[in-house]
């Protein structure tokens, strides 16, 4: 799976020393250039120095106009910020490019931790035509214990970890709660209740006995 990063779950995993866990859900990581040189520089600059690493060591791919352009995509791409950027708050800029960015690189998860009313990751969840997965860095870990990737003990520590680092203030029962209903019982899409059937039967688990595990843990 590839995913498209938003500024804060970069700062929120990196700032926690969490940012491996991003390399293990995803074969290939994106981010567009906007998100680097100007939000994360201006939201994040402790981190900066760990992200630019990772891109010059070839870990995340980060993707200018030239890039988009070369691609014959550059066109599109900016189509898709101006009809997002009205539907969404000038401070979602970051998601806007991120979601922009999914679409022309046909990339299947955006990753952002903004999940406020009205935002990009809940309208994400309602659109019909549902074209990019959005995940919160919770999602993330538990698609990690899921696939078996985490024990019980790595996924706790993780999200009180990011959770304390960042001042989230999230309720991981209520996170779980959330993430049950999103993937097995109650999905806005169906398309998500399928994807994590099969990615149950490609780790040979069980989604129930695997959430039954952790919530005994907590």
């Amino acid at each position: 799976m590839k995913a498209s990063l938003d500024t804060n779950v970069i700062i929120h995993m990196y700032r926690a020393g969490k940012q491996e866990l991003l390399f293990q859900l995803f074969e290939e990581i994106y981010v567009y250039e906007q998100i680097i040189d100007v939000e994360l520089k201006h939201h994040g600059e402790d981190i900066v120095p760990l992200v630019l690493g990772d891109i010059d060591s070839g870990r995340i791919k980060k993707i200018d106009d030239a890039f988009l352009q070369n691609h014959s995509v550059l066109g599109l791409f900016r189509e898709y910020v101006h009809d997002y950027a009205i539907l969404f708050q000038p401070q979602d800029l970051g998601e806007v490019n991120a979601i922009s960015l999914a679409r022309v690189l046909e990339i299947s998860a955006i990753v952002t931790d903004d999940i406020k009313i009205g935002g990009p990751y809940r309208s994400l969840l309602e659109f019909v035509d549902y074209f990019v997965r959005p995940l919160t860095f919770t999602e993330v870990l538990l698609i990690l214990f899921i696939g078996g990737y985490l024990d019980t003990d790595e996924t706790i520590d993780a999200f009180y970890h990011i959770n304390t680092m960042s001042n989230l203030n999230w309720s991981f029962q209520s996170k779980i709660r959330e993430f049950v209903q999103r993937f097995n019982t109650d999905p806005l899409q169906e398309d998500d209740r399928l994807w994590m059937r099969g990615y149950c039967t490609d780790h040979d688990v069980s989604f129930k006995e695997r959430i039954s595990k952790l919530l005994k843990g907590l």
